[in-house]
């Protein structure tokens, strides 16, 4: 989940780690770009920032057969 991050502008921008327009679960490869380029990774658990509605109509409120062939090829790149 990419809004559970913060990400330094300069490694988006020198590694070109943008979201993948047109596909299901873009944010895999965003994330998993962002983490292997990173040079150092910190965590502060007691905050929350972040704060979201899960709603029956989101792309992950219910599994298709495209959904779930197009996470499997994310997952298993």
């Amino acid at each position: 989940m990419p809004w559970c991050y913060l990400y330094a502008r300069k490694l988006l921008i020198q590694h070109k780690i943008t979201f993948t327009e047109g596909i299901y679960f873009e944010d895999i490869n965003f994330v998993a770009k962002a983490v292997f380029f990173a040079n150092k990774i910190t965590s502060k658990n007691d905050i929350s920032l972040y704060n979201y509605l899960v709603h029956d109509n989101s792309i992950t409120g219910f599994l298709t057969k495209k959904k779930l062939k197009t996470y499997l090829q994310l997952i298993c790149y």
